[in-house]
């Protein structure tokens, strides 16, 4: 990954309404972590943090709200007004990792991200 890349804001799903796998950040094997910023709508469904090491097979990894500190493969949101929340996502040794949406029943988000150096434990 170029410098000028690990700073550009990297967009996993874009004002997503529905369910999906959205798109994969790849290129991260130098780092230990993604910081993810997740921007509700008032939606209703679930993000699923995952990480892949070959782009096919996707693994659930735990990801660390930095509000609470409770760590959770998901997030889940229930209609809340227009709120942003950011997760620390652990990627060492991975390849690629993505941020899908399920259970999607109203509203939408956004979720971007970057690359991060900060160490987290699974």
């Amino acid at each position: 990954m170029t410098t000028a890349a690990r700073y550009t804001t990297f967009i996993f799903q874009s004002a997503q309404a529905g369910n999906a796998n959205g798109n994969a950040l790849t290129g991260i094997e130098q780092f230990t972590s993604i910081l993810v910023i997740a921007a509700q709508a008032a939606f209703t469904g679930t993000l699923n943090f995952e990480v892949s090491d070959d782009g096919t097979t996707w693994f659930a990894v735990n990801s660390t709200p930095l509000d609470t500190g409770t760590k959770s493969t998901t997030a889940a949101f229930a209609g809340a007004p227009t709120n942003q929340k950011a997760y620390i996502v652990p990627t060492c040794g991975m390849k690629q990792v993505r941020v899908r949406t399920s259970g999607v029943s109203a509203g939408s988000t956004t979720v971007t991200g970057r690359p991060s150096d900060a160490i987290v434990f699974p």
